[in-house]
């Protein structure tokens, strides 16, 4: 169990939860006193589900998500070349449209084309995001490393978790890019899954005010690890709120965030959350570094120990409806011990 804090401290923190239970904190003062606590004012106490917050959740309006029919996630040569001693598993999630969400946004934009794996590698869909029935879906599967769509976006985002298998062997010096190609236009954008995987979310500008985000994570059958997107409010140039979805590996919602970020008085920017699963037990408090519109954090678990790790990418909004968050989370174990049927790369 996590060791008690000090009383001052826990006073401290009592008086930051009494003004920002039941809602996400819009005072910059507030905001502003919780940021020199230890952990920004957060516990290790289970919560509500949702932290208790639908009604600031159902106002940022998050994308929906629902599983995706592909007839990859059964085929036999999937299996097959999955189960290759070297292939690689990799859990993407790749999201087009409007990463700082823009609900004044008067047209749509078309990005129905396809993904497009380099070489033969493979790729299956697990879930969709911010697919609507009218005009969302994936087409019916053709290749096993390419993945056609139809999808409009307007003021939010679509996108599709993805798995990835890499089949170049742990001695191949060919790229690995997975290339978005718009329909009927010469339309392109190419993403290196290896820098991916390796490195913070990708964010691409794709132009009129839209992007392509792209967020990897080393498949691992033995480990905890997923993704989160949600909202980032700017409530003063100094400060920001932020809430979101937590996802599996697969894209599956199974827990929600919330967090405050901002500088700190003695000049250091910080960021600190806490996130739940669906039913409210705690899950972890993170705490970290924030950098040109990117965070690294730290989640700890109730003893006050380094469990894992998060980190992600966030374009600030106006209100919580506005701004964009997504990233990536793993368990300490995905790093500190290997798979040891996988070679690494070169």
């Amino acid at each position: 169990m996590r060791a008690q804090l000090p009383l001052a401290l826990l006073l401290a923190s009592t008086t930051v939860a009494c003004t920002t239970e039941n809602s996400i904190p819009e005072n910059e003062s507030e905001i502003v006193d919780a940021l020199e606590l230890e952990n920004g004012g957060f516990d290790t106490s289970d919560e509500a589900p949702m932290f208790a917050l639908e009604a600031q959740f159902e106002e940022a309006d998050l994308e929906t998500d629902r599983p995706v029919v592909d007839s990859m996630r059964d085929d036999a040569e999937m299996r097959a070349l999955e189960a290759v001693p070297g292939n690689r598993r990799i859990d993407i999630v790749v999201m087009w449209g409007r990463f700082r969400a823009d609900a004044t946004v008067p047209t749509r934009r078309d990005w129905s084309g396809r993904l497009l794996m380099s070489g033969i590698n493979a790729v299956a869909a697990h879930r969709a995001i911010g697919f609507e029935d009218a005009t969302d879906r994936v087409l019916p599967r053709q290749f096993r490393n390419a993945i056609a769509f139809e999808s409009a976006t307007g003021p939010r985002t679509d996108g599709l978790a993805l798995r990835i298998v890499d089949t170049r062997g742990p001695n191949s010096t060919d790229p690995l890019t997975l290339t978005y190609h718009r329909a009927n236009s010469q339309e392109a954008y190419a993403l290196d899954i290896d820098s991916i995987v390796g490195g913070n979310v990708v964010v691409v500008d794709a132009g009129d005010g839209n992007q392509i985000v792209a967020m990897a994570r080393p498949h691992r059958d033995d480990c905890d690890d997923g993704f989160f997107r949600g909202r980032w409010h700017a409530v003063s140039p100094r400060v920001s709120t932020f809430l979101g979805a937590v996802l599996n590996s697969e894209g599956e919602i199974v827990g929600h965030m919330r967090g405050i970020s901002g500088t700190r008085l003695g000049g250091e920017p910080v960021i600190f959350g806490k996130w739940v699963n669906r039913e409210g037990q705690y899950r972890g408090m993170f705490r970290g570094q924030v950098e040109a519109g990117q965070f690294r954090a730290k989640l700890v678990d109730r003893a006050g120990n380094t469990e894992g790790e998060i980190a992600g990418a966030f374009r600030a909004g106006d209100t919580l409806r506005h701004g964009g968050l997504a990233g990536r989370w793993h368990e300490t174990a995905c790093v500190q011990q290997p798979d040891p049927s996988i070679p690494p790369r070169p």
